[in-house]
């Protein structure tokens, strides 16, 4: 507001929040953001900073004070604030803006803290799962160990089974030829009972009641052969059961061809064998049970342990990506900081050329102005010089006819008087423009002064500025190499866990052999089985021979039943075995092709880390190309350094010819002789006309023998005559007027050669102070020459010339060559700024190439991330379909735990995947960091680059200050001189017609005194 208030709104409606009172009286001319504060600037001469943190009210900190002039602008670049005010450019220093590069830097620490926890985290994680599988491994082959032993114990009980089997066939045999031996005693009986049926009638009955009686025992021995044969055939899926039995039979048959307590016996031995069958049997299932229980115990504790590290592992890889989440904001944040950054540095130097057209254009009135004021200086001196010619010529008129009366005595002198007067009044202007000069002079020294000062800040704070950047490129790449040592502690636990992985895969083969034993061990059983098949048809084909038994085998035929039962159940066991080991083989088919299936999925990444690499690659090489161009950046600079330092002694060049200028000025001693009067050299018109430059010799330089009171009272002079097209010519004045005619031309001729002698050699003199000015002005010239060609060797002066020098101005031409010099380097900056803007523009698009880059590895570890939460699916579901119980240790246990361990091998594989997934993008990141740290170190020599141009700028406008200083002060100085040289002129004319007057004054006189003298003698 125009009263000094400023009004604080919300962005979302536009209503106010508060209005800040008292920080100014005056109107608000500029604000500007800086960190967490306002600064704003005023018509009142003052700046003030406002709080404008978030979340807390807007108030007035403090205030800078007045700044000599309104300010018109506020501008933050790098550490400070520009403050243009009217009257001058003060830069300032914001705690604010060091706190929030502190705040900044603390929150990068802290990233890479939290970044180094979480791989602290992964790295135990990854311990714990290689320990979680060392520890399945272990359990898994002992569990391998006890199933080789067991099924070695059963190939055992299998060979005694198939022995026993062969026994039992033997024994058949027999019984089968005893069985036929008893059916032809039958037929023999028979025969023998129709021969003595019609002698023995008592006989016949009861030999037929023992014939009906042995056939019902026949049928009913053959009934009980039936059920045995039924029974039999149920037996045949255990054949290590029916050992006992086959014993029991073969000792039975024995005793039926021996006798019926042999039978007993064998019969009590063929039970005691089939309890002592059935106590194995059922030691064995519970030693089964046992190990059942505590298999099942060690897989639900593998289970919950495989649980714990899928969850701790789909909880690392959320982390990992909220954290690939986080820096992504980051890096886009940054980005938009950098854009930030560019666009102020483009306000800053539209502001800083602005300025400088400014100041040019002040300077170009200024310069302007003073010549205006030269003008008017000139044009008074000039008007004075024509009074003084008029006077001149009023003078003349007066001396001829003063030689008549007294009257023109006080005439002329009257007229002196006011002569002198006039001639007081001209030095009494001429030394006020002498002090406006000096005024000017003084006021010029204070503005460079103050640019000085204000460079020296300046260049200050970018020394400030680049100790920053040093040390935070010194911690960046203090961050880099540690993100080295830890993709690299990654790569060695990547490797370790390949090589985990290889035992696995050998251990996997073992596994392979040991299935393919079982399922040779399998299909033996199955040829055993189908042997036994045939023994049982054979032994029932003997039981059906040996019908005649089965009153003797009720027994046997009762504990038979008993242990067919029992083989029912183990056969049903088997059966249900067969299943689950059938359901095993689908489910590793299903899991091979899921391998395959991944196979190709990490082919395809691998692909893609290969095309990462690639372009990976091409950034380096990019970063290569710039890192050259930040060389010859870096070349240029030094050689705008080397240039400031040739520019630096140049300027003690300058200053040193300057004042040896000055002492050759104030050395020439001032010369008097008597000029010619007007009428003898064309009258004070054409004297006027033509500029005449006067050079007054030293009067200690005549010769001994040159004496007189007209040389002591009048020094010659030496003249040069300069037109505006002509080039300077060296001449004497001309012949003194005789004052006196007879005897006084001897005289007057000595004294003429002895002035002509006098002034050949001040004549001689002054050509070689000529010559010598001249060789410091070519060797100024050299040393210009060599500043543009960017050496810094001395030129040594050339030869004195014989011929004078032309009239030209030595420092305007210097002041001129340097400032085209200067033009030109700033040109050469300016074209150099525009191209490291034009490769940070490069740069940027490089950077959004790498944030695709990015997206892409993103997604495909989100792809990876689905495909393993799909194998945990599975490998959930293998687990599950494992978790049924099992009679034991069996070949589905073997699958089983096959199967368990082809998902552990994959769930590894898909977190070595999963690793390298987060070690690609770590590194990927780590390339993003790095190009963005090459970033802002290119952006710090960009703003160094323009802080050096700001300072040639500001060098430029101090040298075209000096230079129009130096034109104003030569112009001045030679406008003084002809000034001068005129009314030295003018007074050597006046003296010689004041001499010529006092003498003929004297003549009248002395001729009155005389005719006085006669009167007197006359009257005596």
């Amino acid at each position: 507001m125009d009263d000094g208030r400023i009004h604080v709104l919300r962005l979302m409606d536009g209503s106010l929040v508060k209005t800040l009172k008292g920080a100014h009286s005056g109107p608000v001319l500029a604000l500007h953001h800086v960190a967490g504060q306002v600064w704003s600037g005023s018509g009142d001469k003052l700046i003030a900073a406002h709080d404008a943190r978030p979340g807390l009210p807007p108030t007035t900190l403090f205030s800078l004070g007045d700044q000599g002039g309104y300010v018109k602008g506020l501008l933050a670049c790098g550490w400070g604030i520009w403050a243009f005010t009217s009257s001058a450019i003060k830069i300032y220093t914001a705690e604010s803006l060091w706190r929030w590069e502190a705040d900044r830097l603390e929150a990068a620490l802290g990233a890479l803290e939290a970044n180094r926890a979480e791989l602290a985290q992964a790295r135990e994680e990854v311990g714990q799962s290689a320990a979680l599988l060392a520890e399945t491994r272990a359990s898994g082959e002992k569990q391998r160990q006890d199933s080789e032993t067991k099924l070695r114990e059963l190939q055992d009980q299998l060979q005694a089974m198939t022995a026993r089997l062969d026994e039992a066939d033997e024994e058949l045999a027999g019984s089968r030829a005893a069985a036929e031996g008893l059916q032809q005693k039958l037929a023999d009986a028979g025969e023998e009972l129709v021969a003595e049926k019609a002698g023995r009638v008592s006989a016949n009955e009861t030999a037929a009641a023992d014939l009906a009686g042995a056939r019902s025992q026949v049928s009913e021995l053959e009934s009980q052969l039936q059920s045995l044969r039924q029974e039999l055939q149920q037996l045949r899926a255990q054949k290590a059961e029916l050992e006992g039995d086959k014993s029991a039979v073969a000792a039975e048959m024995g005793a039926v061809q021996e006798a019926r307590a042999a039978l007993e016996a064998a019969l009590a031995q063929a039970t005691a064998d089939l309890e002592k069958a059935a106590a194995d049997l059922e030691a064995e299932r519970s030693g089964r049970r046992a190990g059942e229980e505590e298999w099942l115990v060690r897989e639900g504790a593998l289970r919950s342990e495989m649980n714990q590290g899928l969850e701790a592992a789909k909880v690392a890889g959320e982390g990992e990506a909220a954290r690939l989440r986080a820096e992504k904001a980051q890096l886009e944040e940054d980005q938009k900081q950098l854009a930030d950054q560019v666009a102020a540095l483009k306000a800053s130097k539209a502001s800083l050329e602005s300025d400088l057209a400014t100041v040019r254009s002040s300077n170009v009135a200024t310069v302007a102005t003073l010549r205006d004021q030269l003008a008017r200086a000139q044009k008074d001196l000039t008007e004075a010089s024509s009074r003084a010619a008029v006077d001149a010529s009023e003078l003349e008129r007066l001396r001829a006819a003063a030689a008549a009366s007294d009257v023109a005595v006080r005439e002329a002198s009257g007229a002196r008087d006011q002569l002198r007067k006039e001639l007081e009044e001209a030095r009494t202007q001429l030394a006020s423009a002498m002090a406006d000069r000096a005024a000017a002079t003084e006021e010029l020294r204070r503005v460079q002064l103050g640019l000085e000062d204000a460079r020296r800040q300046l260049e200050g704070k970018s020394a400030d500025l680049v100790g920053l950047t040093r040390d935070l490129d010194d911690a960046q790449r203090r961050l880099t190499e540690r993100e080295a040592e830890l993709s690299s502690g990654e790569t060695k636990l990547a490797e370790a866990l390949a090589a985990r992985e290889h035992q696995g895969q050998q251990m996997q083969a073992e596994v392979e052999k040991l299935r393919n034993q079982l399922q040779a061990s399998e299909a033996k059983t199955l040829h055993a089985t189908r042997e036994g098949d045939e023994l049982r048809s054979q032994l029932a084909v003997a039981r059906e021979q040996a019908a005649a038994l089965g009153a003797k085998l009720t027994a046997a035929a009762q504990a038979a039943l008993m242990h067919e039962r029992r083989a029912t159940d183990t056969a049903g066991e088997l059966e249900s075995l067969k299943r689950q080991l059938a359901e095993g083989t689908d489910q590793l088919s299903r899991v091979t092709s899921r391998c395959e299936d991944l196979e190709r999925r990490l082919t395809e990444a691998q692909r893609r880390a290969a095309d990462a690499e690639g372009r990976a690659a091409t950034d380096a090489q990019e970063l290569n190309a710039l890192r050259a161009q930040v060389s010859k950046l870096t070349t240029e600079a030094a050689a705008m350094t080397a240039a400031a330092r040739i520019r630096e002694k140049m300027d003690e060049e300058l200053d040193r010819l300057r004042n040896r200028i000055r002492d050759v000025e104030g050395q020439l001693p001032r010369l008097g002789t008597s000029a010619p009067p007007s009428g003898t050299h064309g009258g004070g018109g054409a004297a006027a006309t033509m500029p005449n430059i006067v050079i007054h010799a030293a009067a200690a330089a005549a010769p001994p023998g040159a004496a007189g009171p007209a040389t002591a009272a009048a020094p010659p002079l030496i003249e040069i005559r300069t037109a505006s097209n002509a080039p300077p010519t060296v001449g004497a004045p001309p012949p003194p007027q005789l004052l006196g005619s007879g005897s006084g031309g001897d005289g007057s001729s000595n004294i003429l050669d002895s002035e002509r002698a006098l002034l050949q050699q001040q004549l001689d003199a002054l050509r070689g102070s000529s010559q010598a000015l001249e060789g410091l002005v070519r060797g100024l010239q050299g040393t210009i020459g060599e500043m543009r060609n960017g050496s810094a060797k001395e030129v040594a002066p050339p030869p004195p010339a014989v011929a004078a020098a032309p009239v030209q101005d030595p420092a305007a031409m210097l002041a001129a060559a340097e400032a085209a010099a200067l033009r030109e380097k700033l040109q050469e900056l300016t074209s150099q700024l525009e191209e490291a803007v034009t490769a940070k523009t490069g740069l940027e698009g490089a950077l959004a190439a790498c944030q695709g880059e990015l997206n892409e590895v993103l997604e495909d570890r989100y792809q990876l991330q689905v495909a393993l939460r799909a194998a945990q699916k599975q490998l959930g579901d293998a687990l599950a379909a494992a978790s049924a119980p099992a009679p034991g240790p069996s070949p589905e246990t073997t699958a089983r735990l096959a199967q368990l361990e082809a998902a552990l091998r994959q769930t590894k594989s898909d977190y070595q995947k999963l690793l390298q997934e987060v070690a690609t993008i770590r590194g990927q990141m780590s390339a993003k960091d790095s190009h963005i740290s090459q970033l802002m170190t290119e952006l710090s020599r960009a703003v160094a680059t323009a802080g050096e141009a700001n300072q040639l700028r500001s060098q430029v406008a101090v040298l075209e200050a000096r230079i129009g200083t130096l034109t104003r002060q030569l112009s001045e100085s030679e406008s003084g001189r002809r000034l001068f040289n005129e009314l030295e002129v003018t007074h050597s004319s006046m003296q010689r017609r004041l001499a010529a007057a006092r003498a003929s004054d004297e003549i009248y006189n002395s001729n009155g005194g005389g005719g006085g003298g006669v009167g007197v003698g006359g009257g005596e």
